[in-house]
C-alpha cells in the first residue's frame, strides 16, 4: 500500500535539516490547512523560505509543492470518508467508556474552538450581520442544520435572513440580486461541499460581504470570507461533529444581542405578542 505524505514525513524526520524539520512539523500538526495554502502562504506560516519547502518536496519524491499538496488533499479526502472516520474513531473506545470518551472529545473541541476565536472578530461579525440589509445563510449537507438553526434564531431577533438550500431556481434568482448591502454567512467543513463554495463565490463577485463558519482561514470558505469564525470538528463517528459549530452560532447570536440589546428586546417582545395571539404554545 502506498504511503501517505504524513507517513513519509514521519519516516524522513531524522534525515531532515533543521529548517526542513520546521516544515515537516507544521505539515504534521496542520495537514488540512496546508492542503489549501499557497507555497508563499505556507512559507510565511512555517517561517521558512520557499526554497526549503521545495527541497523537502523533492526529498519526499515529489516533482514540486503542487504535486505534494495534491497528494495531501487526496489523503485527507480519504481519511474523511465516513467509513474511514468510523474505523478510526471506533478503535479508540470501549463500550464501557463510550460516554466519558465521547464527552471528552466534545469538550476538547469546544476548548480548541475557544482558543481559535477572537472576541474582536466575533463583535465585527455581529455588527456586519445586524447592519446588513439581508442575510443569506448557505450550508449544505450536515452544515444545513446550523444554517436552519441560525435562520430561525436570527429571524426572532429582527434580522431579515434566508437559508439558501438545495439546487433551485430560487437560489439562482436570489444570488443574481445580491449586492454590497447583502451579507452571506456560509458554513463549511471538510470535505467542503462544492455548492456552498460555488454560491459564496458568486455572492462575493456580486459585492456581498462574507462571514464563514469553518475549520480554518485557509479552507475554501475561509479564503473567501471577510471574517472567518473557526471551530474544531473532530468526531469518533462517521461524520463531523457539529457541537462546536452550534457553539459558535450561539456565540454569534449572543454577540448580536449584547451589542444591540434595545433592538433585540423590542423584536423579541413583538414576536412574543404574535405567539400569544395565535396560541402557538401549550404553556
Amino acid at each position: 500500500m502506498k504511503k501517505t505524505v504524513l507517513q513519509r514525513l514521519e519516516e524522513e524526520k531524522g534525515r531532515l535539516t533543521p529548517s526542513q524539520k520546521k516544515v515537516a512539523l507544521y505539515i504534521l500538526k496542520n495537514p488540512t490547512e496546508v492542503a489549501f495554502l499557497t507555497m508563499e502562504q505556507f512559507a510565511l506560516k512555517a517561517k521558512v523560505s520557499v526554497a526549503t519547502i521545495m527541497r523537502l518536496a523533492y526529498q519526499l519524491g515529489f516533482s514540486g509543492y503542487s504535486d505534494l499538496q495534491k497528494e495531501m488533499q487526496q489523503s485527507i479526502r480519504q481519511q474523511l470518508e465516513p467509513h474511514m472516520q468510523f474505523a478510526k474513531g471506533i478503535s479508540k473506545i470501549r463500550k464501557d467508556d463510550l460516554l466519558s470518551k465521547y464527552a471528552e472529545q466534545h469538550i476538547g473541541n469546544i476548548q480548541k474552538t475557544v482558543s481559535l476565536l477572537s472576541i474582536e472578530e466575533l463583535n465585527r461579525a455581529a455588527k456586519m450581520v445586524f447592519e446588513a440589509e439581508k442575510v443569506y445563510l448557505i450550508g449544505y449537507r450536515s452544515s444545513a442544520a446550523i444554517a436552519n438553526y441560525l435562520e430561525d434564531r436570527m429571524a426572532r431577533i429582527g434580522i431579515d435572513c434566508e437559508h439558501l438550500q438545495g439546487d433551485t431556481g430560487r437560489n439562482q434568482a436570489l444570488l443574481s440580486r445580491m449586492n454590497k448591502k447583502s451579507l452571506v454567512l456560509g458554513i463549511s467543513f471538510p470535505r467542503y461541499a462544492s455548492p456552498t463554495i460555488a454560491m459564496v463565490q458568486v455572492a462575493k463577485s456580486q459585492g456581498c460581504k462574507v462571514i464563514g463558519i469553518t475549520d480554518h482561514g485557509q479552507s475554501p470558505l475561509g479564503q473567501l470570507s471577510d471574517i472567518s469564525l473557526h471551530c474544531a470538528f473532530d468526531s469518533m463517528v462517521f461524520h463531523n461533529s457539529l457541537i462546536s459549530a452550534f457553539f459558535v452560532a450561539d456565540l454569534l447570536l449572543l454577540s448580536i444581542a449584547g451589542n444591540y440589546p434595545k433592538e433585540v428586546q423590542e423584536n423579541l417582545e413583538k414576536i412574543e405578542k404574535v405567539i400569544k395571539e395565535i396560541k402557538a404554545n401549550v404553556l
